[in-house]
């Protein structure tokens, strides 16, 4: 997770725009794991709690809270 956060703004929107499917750990479905984006599972279940600042300037960033 350092690395990561290291790798600042640029590199958490890479990791957030990763589509590929997952399965949830924390949405349940009937018989198996719902599937989410990997981009989106690993800010909602993987990372820790987010500290900082969104720039609503930024074209990339609004992409991703958009989606």
């Amino acid at each position: 997770m350092t690395r990561i956060f290291m790798g600042g703004p640029e590199m958490v929107r890479v990791l957030a725009s990763i589509e590929i499917e997952v399965p949830s750990e924390h949405i349940p479905s009937r018989l198996e794991a719902e599937l989410m984006p990997f981009g989106k599972a690993f800010f909602l279940e993987a990372a820790p709690d987010w500290t900082g600042s969104l720039d609503l300037k930024n074209a990339e960033a609004m992409k991703i809270v958009e989606s």
